[in-house]
């Protein structure tokens, strides 16, 4: 969506290649076996509520302190590779963000903390571990078990959100995320199913929040 990623310094920022046997289809059931990793790591490593929002940036408190960028490449409709490119908020300066996206962030700790360092180390070693072990259960699979975590992680179901999508901006109530990894939101014109896109949830005040 032309956006740029942003990393400054005091956050944990890498990339991991898969290499799935699966259809261009699935793609978005790979992005909520993420979510849910990383979810899973962040809650070991700190004890602070993660939860996910869909389909797997991770929040604590409502701000976001986790972002996933899914890529890939195909031959025809099965996938050649992926590539998931995480980031983490872990001892990051939100004033070093830009002023768009400081207010929807989080850290996990203050910039500076003596831990910042041990805690980005203890949460690679745990997403790659949580990763593999949620991944080995897709390829198996095993996807309702990771689906119903999903759901049990979710901050976005049951909530009003604002949906970016190629053919306009769809707005209702977040229903469910269905079998496929797909985000069914109820409008006053029916439940339609958001396959890609970028989601905010709205406000108390009014307006959305991604």
């Amino acid at each position: 969506m032309g956006r740029t990623w942003h990393s400054p310094p005091g956050g944990l920022w890498f990339s991991v290649v898969l290499r799935p046997h699966v259809v261009s289809r699935d793609i978005g059931k790979l992005s909520l076996v993420t979510g849910v990793a990383v979810v899973e790591a962040v809650r070991e490593a700190t004890g602070l509520l993660a939860m996910m929002k869909w389909p797997n940036d991770v929040a604590v408190h409502g701000k976001k302190v986790c972002g996933v960028l899914v890529e890939g490449r195909w031959r025809g409709e099965a996938v050649d590779y992926i590539v998931e490119g995480i980031g983490i908020n872990v001892a990051v300066d939100l004033l070093a963000l830009p002023p768009e996206v400081r207010t929807s962030a989080g850290t996990l700790v203050p910039p500076g903390h003596p831990g910042a360092a041990a805690l980005r180390e203890r949460l690679l070693a745990l997403v790659l571990e949580k990763l593999g072990l949620v991944y080995r259960g897709f390829l198996s699979g095993g996807f309702l078990d990771i689906l119903e975590k999903a759901r049990l992680y979710s901050d976005t179901l049951g909530r009003d959100v604002e949906a970016a999508c190629p053919g306009g901006p769809v707005r209702g109530t977040a229903l469910d995320i269905d079998g496929d990894g797909a985000l069914v939101v109820r409008t006053f014109a029916g439940d339609v199913r958001v396959v890609s896109g970028d989601v905010s949830v709205r406000c108390a005040g009014g307006g959305y929040s991604g």
